[in-house]
């Protein structure tokens, strides 16, 4: 019979605790400001117009971003017919689009920025990368209204 002391079983809950604070920690910054969630993490990447990189989630959505002059028409790219809703909305007065698909997948556009969601399988994910990418911020609104809100 194994027994676990109460100081045991505290040390044990403090490390996990410790875990999760760890799991909030940032590799890098993402671009825009975006805020993530707790257990994502973000790599980045720069290229000569764009800038693009990954924020995922073990086990969870994974964000591909290509944010820049130069980056790919996304939307007009997609399999029309593997487009299941397409909604426009608007932030702060900046327009966006989100495009729902097939095979677990969502993108997200914005005026200079898209943003292809992976592995997006329950409404939960979707809140999830929706609560990440409505905090983004382009570097290019707040060149134009320094004191715009993003």
């Amino acid at each position: 019979m194994v027994v676990i002391s109460r100081r045991c079983y505290a040390l044990t809950a403090g490390f996990l605790a410790l875990g999760g604070i760890i799991a909030c920690v940032q590799t890098s910054p993402p671009p825009g400001s975006i805020v993530l969630l707790c257990g994502y993490r973000h790599t980045s990447e720069s290229g000569i117009d764009t800038e693009f990189g990954r924020i995922w989630k073990t086990w969870g959505p994974e964000i591909q971003y290509e944010i820049g002059g130069l980056r790919a028409d996304v939307e007009n790219l997609l399999d029309l017919r593997d487009i299941v809703t397409r909604k426009t909305q608007s932030i702060n007065g900046h327009p966006f689009k989100v495009l729902m698909q097939r095979q677990d997948k969502m993108t997200v556009i914005y005026q200079d920025a898209n943003f292809e969601a992976r592995n997006v399988k329950s409404d939960e994910d979707v809140e999830e990368v929706l609560r990440m990418l409505m905090t983004y911020c382009s570097d290019r609104w707040k060149s134009v209204a320094p004191m715009n809100e993003c």
